[in-house]
């Protein structure tokens, strides 16, 4: 009941993220018989264990039964996902846990899913025992027949990379998700053209690969060469994603002659840090016109975007779902920014214009061109770190009536939109999202204070005194994180009618919380979930949310409790497992109630 989410997601429009859903990490308890690497005598688990220096199933501290649990289930091939993300593995359980792990992984020879990143890797080239892991992570690479995803991201070195290429093209598994990213070279040298040709030879050996991202900055257009050609031949190949900063001329004009001189069957083409000249940028926008089936395109700082009328044009001629221009310096343009509106799915689609300096003018002809795009039935639009103001929002609210009912998600973050931008959101939001279910409205550090978040609040504010059947809740999701809430604003958040409430790394206290579970009580108890995660919450913050669940039913009887996700908090695990349980026991009567 308290999640406890994954540091990342797998893509959704991933082919491997289907089979990842249905596999699962459960390690079985019963004491199988396996067979060692290069030894056919039989072995139990924890004869293996030994041999492999891990730790033995008895006397186990408690801070580490995950990493135990997982290692089992590698061993027993009962577990087919590998996941190692974060550095706290390595506080709990020691430098070499990588390395065991993927030890474990080799002996079980069953895993589907491989997700490292270089916690697990380390990142000195000198220390010897930093390379075990990657010597372990190549042996294991080329032994395993059952890989489909692998995703291996803070590869250190070339050199290293280079390595796990050569690993993946021996292994006989037959990969559907790639994704490599290494440091630069510290030399700042672009990356060589026997690392393209290693990159192309993994390719080859790899036909069912559908989605490949590679970023191995800085590129060129030698290292781009010899691989992006094999992989726009690709039978089911639709999704290439390239990301690093291209120190040399030509990665425009390349990928405009690989696209159109190969049939492209793309529809995801995610670019990002490419650094491109205007006249790049021109032949960028030609080669985007090749790819006639994109649906996905993202543009995150690749050069300077405004006033290019080539890629103006390349928009124009596609329907995009999800476009996204970032870090382009789009400002007020207007021919670039009307073609990515214009662009865009009539339904379903996602529009990301953030960091791109929009300020008041940009924010005016943004406007102007949503104005006519009255045919939109469902989009999100995204404007994070746009320099925007109260004045902003006026003229984007006055932009958005004729579409208002299309939108479904208005992500603001990272403006500093102060309590008068509060105001201005809340009173559109009241006018426009009236009886309008499925919004979110994202406000991640916007400088709201206590009394925006008061102003929030009042806007979504329900009523104890209606029956929740009766509630139209326009929102799914208010996300509040980043902002600087007090008791007060704590307070009035806890009597919003909204599905999930996010406020995480608001620097909520143990006396803030206690204003938050008093709300909740004495609240409408319209909130299905709060996240909480990175805020200073210790045992007395915990104490309170027990006892809201203990009267939880007392003051409600027609809604179920929240659920809380308090991860990185002050919080000892065993504190959260009581809290889990309690609210697992308060679910279940309210089920059988």
């Amino acid at each position: 009941m308290i999640g406890r989410p994954p540091r990342s997601t797998l893509s959704s429009s991933s082919a491997a993220s289907d089979v990842y859903k249905r596999q699962t990490t459960s390690s079985s308890t019963s004491c199988q018989r396996l067979r060692g690497p290069g030894n056919d005598a039989e072995m139990t688990p924890s004869e293996t264990w030994r041999q492999i220096n891990l730790p033995g199933p008895t006397n186990i501290d408690p801070s580490v039964k995950q990493h135990h649990k997982l290692l089992h289930g590698l061993l027993t091939g009962s577990t087919t996902v590998l996941e190692i993300l974060g550095s706290d593995m390595h506080s709990l359980c020691g430098p070499d846990a990588a390395t065991n792990l993927f030890k474990a992984a080799q002996t079980g020879g069953s895993v589907t899913h491989i997700r490292v990143d270089h916690h697990a890797l380390g990142q000195s080239k000198t220390t010897a025992s930093l390379n075990k892991p990657y010597e372990a992570l190549v042996l294991l690479l080329a032994s395993l027949k059952t890989l489909e995803f692998l995703q291996v991201v803070g590869i250190s070195d070339h050199d290293r990379l280079m390595n796990v290429l050569t690993a993946t093209a021996k292994s006989s598994s037959q990969l559907i998700h790639l994704e490599l990213s290494c440091a630069p070279r510290d030399d700042g040298a672009p990356a060589s053209c026997a690392l393209g040709q290693a990159m192309a030879l993994v390719l080859r050996s790899q036909p069912n690969l559908a989605r490949l991202s590679l970023s191995v900055p800085p590129i060129s257009a030698h290292s781009l060469q010899p691989w992006l050609q094999v992989a726009l031949t690709m039978p089911k190949l639709h999704h290439v994603g390239i990301c690093g900063k291209a120190v040399t001329a030509g990665v425009g004009a390349l990928l405009n002659q690989a696209l159109a001189s190969a049939p492209s069957r793309l529809d995801s083409l995610p670019l990002s840090q490419l650094n491109l000249s205007h006249e790049e940028v021109t032949q960028l926008g030609a080669a985007i016109q090749h790819c006639t089936r994109l649906t996905n395109l993202e543009l995150v700082d690749v050069g300077t975007l405004a006033g290019n009328q080539s890629l103006a044009a390349s928009l124009s001629a596609h329907s995009f779902e999800q476009l996204k221009i970032e870090g382009s310096c789009l400002g007020s343009d207007v021919m670039v920014t009307s073609a990515a509106v214009k662009s865009l799915q009539l339904d379903g689609s996602v529009l990301d214009l953030s960091r791109n300096r929009m300020r008041d003018a940009g924010v005016l002809v943004l406007a102007e061109a949503l104005g006519h795009k009255t045919d939109l039935v469902k989009f999100s639009l995204k404007l994070r770190d746009n320099l925007l103001t109260a004045n902003s929002l006026s003229y984007l609210c006055l932009g958005l009536e004729p579409v208002n009912g299309a939108l479904a998600e208005l992500d603001l973050s990272d403006n500093s939109l102060g309590v008068l931008g509060a105001q201005v959101i809340a009173d559109w939001a009241v006018s426009s999202w009236k009886s309008q279910a499925g919004r979110s409205l994202i406000l991640r550090n916007t400088s709201l204070g206590t009394a925006g978040a008061l102003v929030i609040a009042a806007a979504f504010h329900g009523s104890k005194h209606v029956s929740a059947s009766q509630i139209v809740s326009p929102l799914i999701q208010l996300d509040l994180s980043l902002n600087y809430l007090g008791p007060d604003g704590c307070g009035a958040l806890g009597g919003v009618w909204v599905s999930m409430l996010v406020i995480e790394s608001c620097g909520i206290t143990d006396q803030d919380l206690g204003q938050l579970a008093d709300s909740l009580l004495s609240g409408p108890g319209g909130i299905a979930e709060i996240k909480l995660n990175c805020n200073p919450i210790g045992s007395p913050g915990l104490s309170q949310l027990m006892t809201l669940v203990e009267e939880w039913g007392e003051h409600h009887t027609d809604t179920k409790c929240p659920k809380f996700e308090l991860a990185q908090s002050r919080c000892h695990a065993e504190q959260l497992d009581e809290l889990d349980a309690a609210l697992t026991l308060a679910h279940t009567t309210s089920s059988c109630d």
